[in-house]
């Protein structure tokens, strides 16, 4: 094997056949996702990648080269070439332009050319830089070896080498055989199976080695055909000479592609600030050390007037009051309204000056300023005729409604557009939403009021508004989500905030009497799970229950993690079926659960001044668009437990109000009928028959006067199992039956449920191409799970595909009501409020005298707000309590 040692690596050109690495990459790194769900192991590879040849080659000009999209003149002309390739995964797919990103801030030129290959791109780039440099080709193909010349040598790294080896004509030889200008010939009589050429059938690598020995190349090889034993071989040459040459013209690597070599610059320095911020999204904290780079975001300073006193806060609305739209951004001492004083306003008017209202706190807000003032500003330029463009527009709105100042309109929400154009991310906080789409870190966390880089901090976070806007806006059209931002998700802040301000009554004796029930009743649990092991423990120890249950009590294991046996609640639920033990740990933990969550923390969160709870609403929490809440998260109340009624029964109206509960009535299964098409789902609906019971005679081959509710429960875990791609076995988990029963009741329900089956399938196989699931308003959910070679993960990505349409819908669709409703109650100035929003079901607070009036706005907007091919229906309850109006 030659190995040359005496290259001139300052002046050399590395060319690396990035296609060819990208693929290894993929296929040998064990799936790997950045914070925000991206997968990242191809990335992590080639940089991996890159970086040896930089530390251990020692080659600072590189060139990294990757195939195009577009069909080629091999693809055109032989339309067998490459045909047997699986098209490129979409989890591989998306990693590509990330991966582009990343080498462009590194400082690496990427180079490809539409409609030819990366091979010819390499041939090119080698035969260009070879006249002034020496060029080394990394590439384990090969085909690349043809283009090994003088000046021009290949590195390899097969997988058990520690280093690269360089391949000139000697090595090349010793390696496949052949010198480096018969490589060609070679593949056009052995073929080449990983790129579907054919060659000559019946010659492999030996046979054409020992022919390309005796003469010079395939012409030598045909102008002697007479010559060549044995027989056999002569014939099948002689019978495929037209597939010999055209192979070789496949492999042939062509050195005249159009490249624009001005465009190529070694000399670029790398970008550190984006390189930091890519580095860190993708979660590649040790590259950044290893690179030296700094951690930290690199500030950058941004011109701002400061306004401190009275005085310039005067002129400063004189000023601004001709303006008729603000960037706006306002920090405040808490997160909820409610409870938030504002410590600092950041604002521009149409000329993008930005101003910045602060001064350091001294047991006052403001030094200088008191918040009346603050106030009196925001009142005098803002009204109903200007508009604002900020970042979390609830927050804004919320303060607005609070001090009683005139609402404006929300031109725009960074906060919301972003979360509409990534969906899974859950936080976007602004520092990082500049990093991602403007590619600067220069922005770090707001400081503490009275730190001295406050108002400078703010003023960058008012210019980032001004800089992501146009930008989100240009995005969202693209992306064909323009509608349901402007329509639903703006306009649903307003509702958000004015519920928020509203909140809820409490009776807090009702709580402190469950509270001491339920303490009674878990001692009493405590003592019976203590008799049934025979010695008492800590029931809140995974470790110990662990011990208790399956050393002890020797219960049957279901399953184990790393640190021992699993006892989480679907074990428990498994064994329940067979041991009374396990039945009381459950019935121990729902209730530990709602004493702790609800029932001895609501009172704790009652506002002094209001006496009532306010939670806070999530806009952005959920991939699906539901709504998501918290202090407190009303969303995981159970559903119709007694306990959970009981924490119902504890939220109550104000004298001479009533509760409205407003609950839509299987509103997913109603929108599943009507995206499926299915005529037995449609008509059932239609003619307002118990789709369980419906669903339950199917399955049991029964009449539906002989269903029971046991039938009826089985049936309703089916129907609502497959809007969620439920399988067999999670069925039969369900439903405590064999995961053979279970299949029989999916087959039955696909085989007499026409549509369905189909559906689901269709479902699937768009969002694989798409590359995202969506709903009825374009709302999406993208899904690189669907490409996953991980069994697991690619089923949870089918089973998204499948609920998404469907959950989502039903989100957009009851946050459309809202909307509605809320402009229908503001227009006829009633007094009823909109104050809980759980699932599907929403909660008014409404006067005596304007329940029958409320009723039927809400009945009307809530069956009417969308139509579909069946109606919707809403039940509507009344009470003083919200149990009395939920049941």
């Amino acid at each position: 094997m030659s190995q040359i040692k005496n290259v001139d690596k300052v002046k050399a050109v590395g060319i690396i056949d990035g296609h060819s690495i990208l693929y290894r990459s993929f296929y040998a790194i064990p799936e790997m996702t950045a914070p925000n769900g991206t997968p990242t192991n191809a990335v992590y590879g080639c940089i991996r990648y890159l970086l040896s040849i930089i530390n251990e080659e020692k080659i600072k000009n590189l060139i990294w080269v990757l195939d195009s999209k577009e069909p080629t003149f091999r693809s055109l002309s032989y339309a067998d070439y490459k045909a047997q390739r699986q098209p490129t995964p979409e989890n591989l797919s998306l990693q590509i332009p990330i991966l582009v990103e990343l080498l462009e801030a590194m400082g690496v030129p990427v180079v490809t050319k539409p409609g030819y290959e990366a091979d010819d791109v390499i041939a090119t780039l080698s035969k260009h830089f070879s006249f002034l440099y020496p060029v080394i080709i990394f590439s384990n193909d090969k085909d690349i070896s043809q283009l090994i010349a003088p000046n021009v040598l290949v590195a390899v790294k097969k997988k058990d080498d520690k280093f690269h080896r360089y391949l000139d004509s000697d090595g090349a030889s010793l390696e496949f055989g052949v010198p480096p200008s018969k490589i060609v010939d070679l593949l056009g009589l052995s073929g080449d199976p990983s790129d579907n050429i054919p060659g000559v059938p019946g010659i492999g690598i030996k046979t054409a080695e020992k022919l390309l020995t005796k003469y010079k190349d395939l012409e030598d090889i045909y102008e002697q055909i007479d010559s060549i034993e044995p027989e056999r071989l002569k014939n099948i040459l002689k019978l495929h000479k037209e597939s010999a040459f055209k192979s070789r013209e496949l492999v042939s690597l062509q050195f005249d592609v159009p490249l624009d070599f001005k465009q190529i610059s070694f000399k670029k320095e790398a970008d550190k600030t984006k390189l930091v911020y890519l580095l860190q999204t993708l979660g590649f904290k040790s590259i950044i050390t290893e690179l030296g780079l700094p951690s930290s975001p690199v500030k950058k300073e941004i011109k701002f007037v400061l306004i401190n006193n009275e005085t310039d806060l005067n002129k400063l609305a004189q000023t601004l009051s001709q303006s008729n739209q603000y960037y706006l951004y306002i920090t405040g001492s808490d997160p909820h309204f409610i409870y938030s004083s504002i410590t600092g306003i950041g604002i521009a008017g149409d000329d993008k000056k930005i101003y910045i209202i602060h001064a350091p706190a001294t047991g006052s807000l403001f030094e200088d300023l008191k918040e009346a003032s603050i106030i009196e500003f925001l009142s005098t330029i803002i009204n109903s005729k200007k508009s604002i463009i900020s970042y979390n527009a609830k927050l804004v709105i919320g303060l607005f409604i609070k001090h009683n100042i005139e609402l404006p309109v929300i031109k725009d929400d960074i906060l919301l557009q972003s979360y509409l154009l990534r969906p899974g991310e859950g936080t976007y906080p602004l520092n990082r939403l500049k990093g991602e789409y403007l590619g600067v870190l220069d922005m770090p966390d707001i400081p503490s009021p009275d730190n001295k880089d406050f108002p400078s901090v703010l003023a960058c976070y008012v210019n980032t508004i001004i800089e992501l806007q146009p930008l989100l806006v240009s995005k969202l059209k693209t992306e064909r989500l323009t509608k349901l931002y402007y329509e639903i998700e703006l306009p649903l802040c307003y509702c958000l905030a004015f519920m928020e301000y509203y909140g809820v009554k409490i009776d807090i004796f009702k709580l402190k009497d469950l509270s001491l029930e339920l303490s009674k009743e878990l001692s009493s649990l405590t003592k019976d799970i203590y008799r049934l092991s025979n010695e008492q423990f800590n029931i809140n120890s995974s470790k110990q229950l662990a011990i208790i249950l399956f050393e002890k009590l020797k219960l049957p294991p279901v399953k184990k993690t790393k640190t021992g046996y699993s006892t989480d609640s679907d074990v428990l639920q498994i064994l329940s079926r067979d041991f009374e033990i396990a039945r009381l740990l459950l019935k121990y933990r729902l209730l530990s659960k709602l004493k702790s969550t609800y029932i001895d923390a609501l009172p704790l969160l009652i506002n002094k001044s209001t006496n009532r709870i306010h939670t806070i609403f999530h806009q952005t929490g959920t991939i699906t668009g539901r709504l998501s809440s918290s202090d407190p998260n009303l969303q995981n109340i159970p559903v119709r437990t007694e306990e959970s009624e009981r924490i119902r029964e504890s939220f109550i109206s104000e004298k001479d109000h009533l509760f409205i509960s407003a609950d839509y009535s299987q509103i997913e299964l109603r929108i599943f009928a009507h995206l499926s098409k299915s005529k037995p789902l449609i008509k059932a609906f239609l003619d307002d028959r118990d789709i369980h019971s419906e669903t339950a005679s199917i399955l049991f081959d029964t009449s539906i006067d002989k269903i029971n509710d046991n039938m009826r429960r089985v049936a309703k875990t089916v129907n609502f199992g497959l809007l969620y791609g439920m399988s067999a076995f999670s069925l039969a988990k369900d439903l405590s039956i064999s995961q053979k029963e279970a299949q029989r009741f999916i087959v039955k329900y696909f085989e007499n449920i026409k549509g369905v089956k189909e559906f689901i399938d269709e479902l699937i196989k768009q969002a694989k191409e798409k590359g995202y699931a969506e709903t009825i308003t374009g709302r999406k959910r993208y899904l690189p799970e669907l490409s996953s070679r991980n069994f697991s993960v690619r089923s949870f990505g089918e089973r998204a595909a499948i609920n998404m349409p469907i959950q989502g819908s039903a989100a957009d669709i009851i946050k459309m009501a809202m909307i509605n409703i809320q402009k229908k109650l503001t227009s006829l100035k009633l007094k009823t409020k909109m104050i809980l929003q759980v699932h599907d079901e929403l909660l008014f607070e409404t006067p005596v005298l304007e329940k029958d009036k409320t009723i039927k706005i809400i009945r009307t907007e809530m069956e009417n707000v969308m139509k579909l091919d069946i109606p919707l229906k809403v039940d509507i309850g009344c009470g003083k309590s919200w149990r009395e109006a939920h049941l």
